[in-house]
């Protein structure tokens, strides 16, 4: 994520929530499964933006351009014949930091995500 010649400037966050009830019903092969089938429904959906698999069962999508998603759209595509689990997106636009690394940004990153949880805020 450095700035300069290939700079980001947005970045969403995809969290899948309740994996690890859907692994204990459903098997670690079928979570596998979900996890590789999240990430291919991803690079769908936001066609040839780069997407790192983070926190085990998180995504994030970096671009160069801002990308405007219907976030609804994006959970149910994402949730398609996946019992017990939630999508939430979150976006950042990059502009609106000071960092030089992702690890300038996953701090940030980290605290939002829990500030979420601790409001129980699924979907933005």
């Amino acid at each position: 994520m450095q700035r300069g010649e290939n700079e980001c400037i947005c970045c969403y966050l995809i969290e899948i929530h309740h994996m690890h009830c859907y692994n204990d019903y459903y098997g670690w092969k079928a979570g596998n499964h979900l996890l590789k089938e999240t990430f291919l429904r991803l690079k769908l959906l936001f066609d040839h933006a780069p997407i790192f698999r983070i926190y085990g069962d998180d995504f994030v999508i970096l671009n160069s351009h801002h990308m405007n998603v219907d976030t609804q759209e994006v959970k149910e595509k994402l949730c398609l014949g996946f019992e017990g689990i939630d999508i939430s997106l979150t976006h950042f636009h990059l502009n609106d930091f000071s960092f030089r690394t992702w690890e300038d940004f996953e701090p940030y990153l980290h605290k939002k995500k829990n500030i979420k949880y601790i409001k129980g805020v699924v979907n933005l």
